[in-house]
């Protein structure tokens, strides 16, 4: 059941097995990133909140209270789930303040996002009968991801479609030639900050509402998973502010002056996402009510908690309006911050990188393995081999260190074993042609 949860994992983004996902987006097609983003790491997801409700619940009917031993386990688990949720909202964030182009912003984006689901995952299962707010808002935020952050790859699309460039910091004043396009992304930028009539504050709201329960109804720890929940969505404002600012406003580059506006089945698509948005925003119960709420009473949560706290939510309630315009502001303060003093150019240093922490212990590994089957001979600074040097490789990936390593071995053994693999075959099969020759003319 570990496995899984950390298999399905792999495909949500979930960190620390999220490192595939900003290699992926940056190389793949605009329409591949949306069902990418949109699509397919929420089958990570979903996956795990199958797995969860499945194998960790007990059937529905057999338990009346939140009381019974049956939910220790789910409660264990539940815990260390909400904080690798956690982790992974504050890695995603703090890593896509960083970024410069725009698919790669988006992609640590889809890792904290995907945070947020994991942490309403693991509060489903830490609250147990009780649980139904966290699963309630991570199943709404698989929906609302699913649509804002295909919306805003198509806008990277458009953007580089026009401009030939990623690089957000070369860009600026677009709004003038690509107005369709702002506008619908700024209606993105809004629903992923969690910005009220928008689709994100609903699912963010549920999800608010979720940790502040297990803080209230579990431990004490959850009110610093709060603090770093808000914190997170401080950043993730700070970053699309960052983004429209730098695509579409300021000063236009001259380069840019001749863009044509030009209108076609993009903009169609991209409109229908963005009213969808909207509309979820507006009349975010009737997506509650038909799809959600019918999927809690299938599992063993307590009705009564259903009826008046999922049922019953006020989702414009002055508290939680309240709490998104502290969040707006510290956005806000922190993107003034960071470009005055140039803090979104900071970047890690290469040796508190986890391919750096990774890779550079596995170098030693490779290379003596290969000093032991070559010995002086080893091609280790030669030819395909060389992606293996010591320096200046902390950008090699571990599937393509992977394959590499195989060639060091295929070059040694490769040719022995399939010419012992031949003659095998080829003695066991003269052995049966003779075993039908000799005993087939026999009868």
């Amino acid at each position: 059941m570990g496995l899984l949860i950390f298999g399905f994992g792999i495909k949500a983004g979930m960190a620390p097995v999220h490192v595939w996902l900003p290699r992926a987006h940056p190389v793949a097609p605009t329409p591949a990133s949306a069902l990418l983003s949109g699509v397919m790491i929420k089958i990570g997801a979903f996956g795990i909140l199958r797995v969860a409700t499945s194998y960790f619940f007990p059937a529905q009917g057999t338990v009346s209270s939140a009381s019974d031993p049956i939910w220790i386990t789910t409660e264990n688990i539940g815990a260390f789930i909400i904080w690798i949720g956690i982790i992974t909202m504050a890695i995603g964030v703090f890593f896509a303040l960083q970024q410069s182009n725009i698919k790669k912003m988006l992609a640590y984006h889809s890792i904290s996002q995907m945070g947020y689901i994991v942490m309403g995952i693991g509060i489903a299962l830490y609250l147990g009968f009780k649980g139904a707010m966290g699963y309630s808002g991570a199943i709404y935020h698989i929906i609302n991801h699913a649509l804002f952050k295909s919306l805003l790859f198509m806008v990277a699309g458009v953007v580089y479609h026009h401009t030939k460039e990623y690089d957000m910091y070369q860009l600026g004043g677009l709004w003038r030639k690509l107005p369709l396009t702002a506008t619908v992304c700024l209606i993105a930028c809004l629903g992923i900050s969690g910005i009220p009539l928008f689709n994100g504050f609903i699912s963010k709201t549920l999800l608010h509402h979720g940790i502040v329960e297990a803080a209230k109804y579990g431990s004490d720890i959850f009110v610093f998973a709060e603090w770093i929940f808000i914190i997170v969505s401080a950043g993730t404002v700070c970053s699309f502010i960052k983004l429209f600012y730098y695509v579409f406003l300021g000063k236009m580059p001259e380069k840019y002056q001749s863009i044509k506006r030009d209108y076609s089945t993009l903009d169609i698509a991209m409109s229908t996402i963005a009213l969808m948005i909207v509309a979820i925003g507006l009349f975010p119960n009737y997506i509650l009510q038909k799809l959600i709420v019918p999927e809690l009473y299938m599992i063993s949560y307590d009705p009564e908690f259903i009826h008046h706290y999922i049922e019953g939510i006020h989702f414009f309630a002055i508290h939680d309006l309240i709490t998104m315009v502290w969040i707006v502001l510290l956005g806000f303060v922190i993107f003034f911050v960071g470009k005055k003093y140039h803090l979104f150019h900071l970047h890690l240093p290469k040796w508190l990188k986890l391919e750096y922490i990774l890779f550079y212990p596995l170098n030693f590994l490779m290379r003596f393995s290969c000093k032991l089957m070559y010995g002086d001979q080893c091609p280790i600074d030669s030819g395909p081999l060389s992606k293996l040097a010591l320096k200046d490789n902390e950008h090699i990936g571990f599937l393509e260190r992977f394959t590499t390593m195989t060639q060091v071995f295929n070059r040694r053994y490769e040719t022995s074993i399939i010419k012992s693999d031949a003659f095998i075959y080829t003695v066991c099969i003269t052995l049966v042609f003779l075993y039908m020759l000799i005993f087939g003319n026999i009868s």
